[in-house]
């Protein structure tokens, strides 16, 4: 017998060749809208019905800030409940914040949940927003209502919206002062630049001041008289109230304007735009140009100065 070799031969799979994945993006979360928040109050019955009782949650943490729902009950009539915010973002610690958001009282049988939403509450830290005659305790322990059963009774805070109010204090320290007035006598008025402003610095309070005056308008379409005043200091910040005249040197009908500001930063300015109509200005009777010059006069009074 003959030496027989068998041969196998193998037969080996070859792989599926995988397509390559295109780069899938990161899952995030999605965003939370609305918050809620359930209160479980268990021997319902067996709260302390005196003036002033108060019953709160523990702390519960939601939009970067924390809350806790307060309970009050005063004598055999109402039952008030408050939402409480202990702790605000640090970013915005010194905010007052507009909060949307409603408190139920739960049907523990059904959808007909007692509901109140108050409008346009505005909150800040260790600040409460509520109600203080949430629900009649007649209403709560209705027959025909689910309100508490086991003596348990359900209630649930839903918060919808959050938001910072931008806020910025300003403290006036009221220290009124006798008005001081300073003149600005401008001789050679027709030489005037036909453009521009003409200005005059002076002190008063010892605060630098700078009045300024467009003898022909700010433009060539512009036909009155600009005049303003400028603060030239950076402290202190004085809430003034102050008098601009162009003097009528022939029958004292002065041309005047008066207004009131507080100026908080150097180079901040009045300006009494349309002052005087050209016209009135060159028109001799009115007496305001007399010998070629013209007198402005200025009268500040400080009612005091802020810090903010």
């Amino acid at each position: 017998m003959g030496n027989s070799k068998s041969i196998l031969k193998r037969s080996v799979a070859k792989p599926e060749k995988k397509m390559k994945e295109p780069n899938k993006p990161l899952q995030t979360p999605p965003k939370i809208r609305n918050f809620n928040f359930v209160w479980k109050i268990q021997k319902f019955s067996q709260l302390p019905s005196h003036k002033g009782f108060k019953c709160e949650s523990g702390d519960f943490y939601a939009f970067d800030s924390w809350w806790r729902l307060q309970l009050v009950k005063e004598g055999n009539q109402y039952l008030g409940l408050h939402l409480c915010m202990q702790c605000a973002p640090s970013h915005f610690r010194f905010f007052d914040f507009s909060v949307k958001f409603k408190l139920s009282v739960l049907d523990q049988m059904g959808e007909n949940h007692w509901t109140v939403e108050p409008k346009n509450a505005i909150l800040s830290t260790s600040k409460k927003c509520g109600f203080s005659k949430f629900i009649e305790l007649e209403e709560l322990y209705g027959v025909d209502n689910c309100y508490v059963m086991d003596d348990t009774c359900v209630f649930e805070l839903e918060i919808f919206s959050f938001t910072p109010i931008m806020k910025r204090i300003e403290t006036l320290a009221v220290q009124v002062y006798e008005p001081e007035m300073h003149k600005w006598i401008i001789p050679n008025f027709s030489e005037l630049p036909k453009m521009g402003p003409v200005t005059e610095s002076f002190t008063m309070f010892d605060i630098l001041w700078k009045l300024e005056l467009y003898p022909n308008g700010r433009s060539e379409s512009h036909r009155n008289v600009s005049l303003s005043l400028f603060y030239e200091s950076s402290t202190p910040r004085p809430s003034a109230e102050f008098t601009l005249s162009i003097i009528d040197q022939i029958k004292g009908e002065h041309k005047k304007m008066t207004a009131s500001t507080t100026f908080k930063f150097m180079g901040q300015n009045w300006v009494f735009l349309n002052f005087l109509a050209l016209k009135d200005l060159h028109e001799p009777s009115k007496g305001y140009i007399v010998n070629d010059t013209c007198q402005v006069e200025v009268e500040i009074k400080i009612l005091g100065f802020v810090d903010s």
